[in-house]
């Protein structure tokens, strides 16, 4: 797997960014752990608002997003709307964390915003880590 910078300049994994956007503090931890285990550098965003600035601050690293459905302010589905009007970080793969399976109208959402991965909370380090690569899979 080799990502490169927009500039055509292969990435040290450690500048590789995944963004974890959550209103829990202990819910982005936790992700944080999984995350920096495989070597990528975490910024976190406490809702949806916050999560489309650093979007824009490391559009140029991001190589993946774990995004919570339900935030204050504006919730995941939300922000994936904006990303998406707005032609934000279209290729940058995307998994929705939640507390509820999804419903009807996430199923809905996923299929117009090509989402192929949500992950039920509590959700445990591996289960994480195996989300994050198939994702970045499925991005190659």
């Amino acid at each position: 797997l080799v990502l490169t910078l927009n500039k055509g300049f292969p990435m040290s994994k450690e500048d590789r960014v995944v963004l974890v956007i959550d209103d829990s503090a202990t819910a982005r931890q936790n992700v944080k752990i999984a995350v920096e285990e495989m070597g990528f550098r975490v910024v976190e965003a406490s809702d949806g608002k916050e999560g489309c600035r650093k979007v824009e601050e490391n559009l140029n690293t991001l190589i993946a997003m774990i995004i919570d459905v339900n935030m204050p302010n504006m919730n995941g589905l939300e922000m994936l709307e904006y990303l998406k009007e707005n032609g934000m970080a279209t290729n940058v793969p995307k998994i929705m964390l939640t507390t509820e399976p999804p419903s009807g109208l996430m199923k809905s959402k996923e299929s117009s915003n090509k989402l192929r991965f949500w992950l039920i909370k509590p959700v445990r380090k591996e289960k994480i880590i195996r989300s994050i690569e198939k994702a970045l899979k499925k991005k190659d």
